[in-house]
């Protein structure tokens, strides 16, 4: 690999380069870079609009446009499709499987590229791996990447060809189970990510027609036995103007039908690999077989293709689960607020030995008290606290915020949970003696009156 610090369309105008590849997301969205290239070379963005927006199946595609430039040649300008979203995360599958199609198309040629993956979000170990993944489909071949100016970076002819590791960009590999309202969770910017469990017929049961009352957007042909094991997406603001990424998980041929785990598996791959990193949430995926060893199976594919992510599994109010914390494919954490034994099921012991070791908890955490005080002095007044789920929406709006000093902040993973009833209690007890106090007020001046 070679380094340059220039401007990339000028190189690619002055003939520097055959082919020059931009890195591309699926919703025909082009900035920085790509809109230089764009405004440049027009026949780059009429190849993108060619192509569907919102098309999750071109991820680690291409589309191609020729150009003439200096001296009459031809450049090539590839679009490489990396990321699912404008501004989202690399996929780094999608970066290896385009980088094998440009070798494959373009072997012995000069090939250039932007270094704007950096616009994405990347820093640090990401862009090495980036390099590296880059390094090793183009090994043998004459490829440079372009950084902007003021872009410090050493100009350098090799890189290492040691096989790319799996990104380590997760701090903890966490897994959660909550009871609530998946939509409320989501209005409310609790998750950048919710899949939404679909079926091939497009028909909705009871959870998919409240999200796609609460967040309408993207469609796809029904009765297309093609979607299965496929994705499609939408995006809508929330809470701060923030996004919310909505997935359309095809993982049911039919409306009620059973669930197709090969698909399941395919969906979940598609997710972790589009949105590393994010908080994603997800409802109870309900079928016509989804019971017992079935239903746990279900959270076994789940869990081993989102290892090391932060996901969580939102269930009603009224489905009686043992609130977990999973922390690999292979150990379950309970945290007992339930008597529910996730293994009564006799079809479930081929998959109980799965989990001998996992740790029961039955230990409650003592609650700070410096903690506690600040949470119920920051909510006190608040309207919109009305039960627990208000509270732990407040408190992680805190958490967020960095309105809670780091030495506060208790370090299992469930605090939020943990605390909020004790707030709630509090809070409900201030109240009560501020209203005994003003009726105490009021019954001495009635009293004076009388006097």
């Amino acid at each position: 690999m070679k380094v340059k610090h220039a401007d990339m369309v000028k190189l690619a105008e002055n003939g520097e380069f055959d082919v020059i590849v931009q890195w591309c997301n699926c919703e025909c969205i082009m900035g920085s870079m790509a809109e230089q290239i764009k405004n440049a070379f027009p026949g780059s963005y009429k190849a993108d609009r060619g192509t569907d927006a919102w098309d999750s199946s071109k991820i680690g595609g291409l589309s191609i446009a020729k150009v003439k430039v200096k001296n009459n040649k031809w450049l090539v300008i590839v679009n490489a499709y990396t990321l699912l979203l404008a501004d989202g995360n690399v996929n780094y599958h999608a970066l290896r499987d385009v980088m094998k199609q440009v070798q494959r198309n373009f072997y012995g040629q000069r090939i250039g590229y932007p270094s704007s993956f950096r616009s994405s979000g990347m820093r640090g170990n990401e862009w090495d791996l980036i390099k590296k993944i880059i390094v090793e489909e183009l090994n043998g071949e004459d490829h440079t990447v372009v950084h902007d100016y003021g872009v410090e970076e050493e100009e350098e002819e090799e890189v290492d060809h040691t096989l790319v590791q799996q990104p380590t960009m997760v701090k903890r590999n966490i897994g959660k189970v909550r009871h609530g309202d998946v939509i409320k969770w989501a209005e409310n910017g609790s998750f950048d990510v919710i899949v939404h469990w679909r079926n091939c017929e497009c028909i909705m049961d009871s959870m998919a027609e409240q999200i796609k009352k609460s967040f309408s957007g993207g469609g796809t042909d029904a009765c297309d036995s093609s979607k299965i094991g496929r994705v499609s997406f939408a995006k809508v603001k929330v809470k701060y103007n923030n996004w919310l990424v909505i997935v359309n998980a095809y993982t049911q041929l039919l409306a009620g039908g059973n669930v197709n785990y090969h698909a399941l598996r395919d969906v979940m791959k598609q997710v972790q690999r589009n949105f590393h990193g994010q908080r994603i949430g997800y409802p109870k995926l309900r079928s016509a077989g989804a019971t017992g060893s079935e239903g746990d199976l279900i959270k076994k594919i789940i869990v081993e293709e989102l290892i090391g992510e932060d996901h969580t599994l939102v269930h009603d109010f009224d489905d009686q689960e043992a609130e977990v914390e999973l922390l690999s494919g292979d150990d379950l954490t309970f945290n007992k607020r339930q008597k529910t034994d996730l293994w009564t099921s006799p079809s479930a012991s081929s998959n109980r030995e799965q989990f001998d070791n996992a740790e029961v908890n039955t230990t409650v955490q003592p609650l700070d008290e410096s903690l506690l005080n600040l949470l119920v002095e920051k909510l006190t007044g608040r309207e919109s606290c009305n039960d627990e789920e208000d509270i732990q929406f407040e408190i992680e709006e805190f958490v967020r915020d960095g309105e809670i000093p780091q030495d506060l902040i208790p370090h299992n993973y469930d605090w939020v949970q943990d605390i909020s009833s004790s707030v709630l209690k509090l809070l409900e007890k201030n109240a009560e003696a501020k209203s005994k106090g003003y009726k105490k007020g009021s019954s001495a001046k009635s009293n004076k009156r009388r006097n």
